[in-house]
């Protein structure tokens, strides 16, 4: 095994596909064994290049890498951080296995269409680097929606006929995923992606206070609170239905139903493709699902239907359902029944070195 592959290295690569996408996509490349002793964990910074193998044991490293080392592809969520999704590859390389991080930026995830492309360069590069690897097999694991964005591009490729369709997939992993396209979940996911709510909602306060604060000083310096007070009652005038205004009032309705049944429509386009992508996949891998009935962004009947869709198509499904569990917070929820269900997907129970 070579150890850590550099971002300086991965960035090669990159620009020799015509961009920089593994900075982007915050790529790394981990070998097996225990993070403990300097690798990057739950709390550390996580950066590029985080992770260089500190506490690995060369020897047996090098001993897996002559015997083919079995590859994680783990797909974070939207918005998280190399820190956020440590303590997942910290869990599969205590297990053996190498792992392959991404994280898809915001942009492409919540911009489906227009970044489509750059989806599929990075989900042909991220494969590209598997296959260099020479693995024994590849498990996937992915994340939320961000996650999902990435692996239904990687689809075609692994599927029969594709690009990389000699990799050998032994799992795909489901965590809080897919879930159909909602405006509210959107907006959920953006405040949720900031990584700092709190901070989202003083920046917006913020916003508002300032232009407030700045037009009350000007109205007490200039001594015209009458003036502001007409003005205020004007514009109150303008607002509320009258008989003069009910023309005006219809209109803007119309328009903003217009506008909103062609926002339902591109939506539930973007919703019918995204899954349709995610249902082409005939890598016949069995797949497990980790959900939870109370997450905020990814309901559990969305969840159900589509993995009963993927059931009846003949695809062996594992299911691990939470009744109070946040999202993507399941590990820490329920950690041994979490490793529990890797084990059992992968199917045998974790890889030990020789």
């Amino acid at each position: 095994w070579r150890g850590p592959r550099p971002l300086r290295d991965v960035g090669s690569m990159a620009a020799a596909s015509g961009g920089d996408w593994a900075k982007a996509y915050n790529v790394d490349l981990l070998p097996p064994g225990d993070d403990a002793d300097g690798a990057s964990g739950e709390g550390g910074d996580g950066g590029g290049g985080g992770g260089a193998g500190g506490g690995v044991d060369r020897r047996a490293t090098a001993a897996w890498r002559s015997v083919g080392t079995p590859l994680v592809l783990l797909l974070g969520w939207m918005g998280s951080k190399p820190r956020h999704v440590d303590k997942y590859s910290t869990l599969w390389r205590a297990r053996g296995y190498a792992v392959l991080r991404a994280i898809a930026p915001t942009a492409d995830v919540m911009l489906p269409t227009r970044r489509r492309k750059a989806r599929e360069e990075a989900a042909a590069n991220l494969l590209r680097m598997a296959a260099a690897e020479r693995p024994s097999y590849l498990v996937v694991h992915l994340f939320s929606n961000g996650g999902a964005m990435v692996w239904r591009h990687c689809i075609p490729l692994l599927n029969p006929g594709g690009a990389h369709a000699s990799l050998h997939v032994r799992a795909v992993v489901f965590d809080s995923a897919p879930s159909t396209m909602r405006p509210v979940t959107g907006l959920r996911a953006m405040y949720y992606a900031s990584g700092a709510p709190n901070a989202l909602v003083v920046r917006a306060t913020r916003a508002v206070a300032l232009p407030a604060g700045v037009l009350a000083l000007l109205v007490l310096l200039t001594g015209r609170p009458a003036g502001a007070h007409a003005a205020l009652r004007r514009w109150l005038r303008w607002l509320l239905p009258s008989p003069a205004h009910w023309r005006r009032w219809l209109l803007a309705a119309a328009v903003v139903a217009v506008t909103l049944e062609n926002t339902r429509r591109r939506i539930a386009g973007v919703t019918e493709a995204y899954w349709s992508d995610l249902l082409a996949s005939r890598v016949g891998a069995p797949e497990l699902f980790v959900f939870s009935d109370d997450d905020a962004l990814v309901p559990a009947v969305d969840v159900t239907e589509f993995l009963e869709r993927r059931r009846a198509s003949g695809v062996d499904v594992h299911t691990l359902r939470l009744d109070h569990s946040p999202h993507v917070g399941h590990l820490r929820t329920a950690r041994e029944a979490y490793e529990r269900a890797l084990d059992d997907v992968v199917g045998d129970g974790g890889t030990t070195p020789p």
